[in-house]
């Protein structure tokens, strides 16, 4: 488990990575899937690596999993009620810093990042938003099924 935290916008943000269990340090080969929670004023990415199987299916499946913090437990998805919309969060520059630093400090593939989230973490500005990443929405699936069609849409 590895924590770190960027500064983007002038905030500093926190998040965890998490590698899978066989990862050889082979640069450029790891996917990387963004986990973002819900709205709730003490969430944290922690909290989805403890309420989720991202973990077990990232070492099933070869990929790494980010768990970022929101600010204030919430995202700017863009609606504007959220407290990271009304103090102007760059949620997708952060997001992109979170892809850059892995890719460069520990072999993830920038172009096999995709998002997926719940609630407010799932909402279209958080998960689309950052443009070149690909957004991968549940439906009416459960939420443990989204590493499965994550990896399932990876070209």
């Amino acid at each position: 488990m590895i924590t770190g935290e960027l500064t983007v916008g002038g905030r500093t943000r926190g998040f965890t990575l998490r590698l899978p269990r066989d990862a050889d340090g082979t640069r450029g080969r790891i996917p990387l899937v963004l986990v973002l929670h819900g709205n709730h004023p003490e969430a944290r990415g922690e909290f989805m690596r403890e309420w989720t199987g991202f973990d077990q299916h990232g070492d099933a499946r070869g990929f790494a999993v980010a768990y970022p913090d929101g600010v204030g437990g919430c995202w700017a998805d863009g609606r504007g009620v959220t407290t990271a919309d009304e103090t102007g969060v760059d949620d997708v520059a952060f997001r992109r810093a979170i892809i850059g630093w892995s890719a460069e400090r520990h072999g993830t593939w920038p172009d096999r990042s995709v998002v997926a989230g719940i609630s407010n973490g799932g909402q279209p500005g958080p998960v689309v938003g950052a443009g070149d990443l690909r957004p991968c929405r549940p439906g009416r699936t459960g939420f443990t099924d989204i590493t499965t069609k994550i990896w399932a849409s990876m070209p």
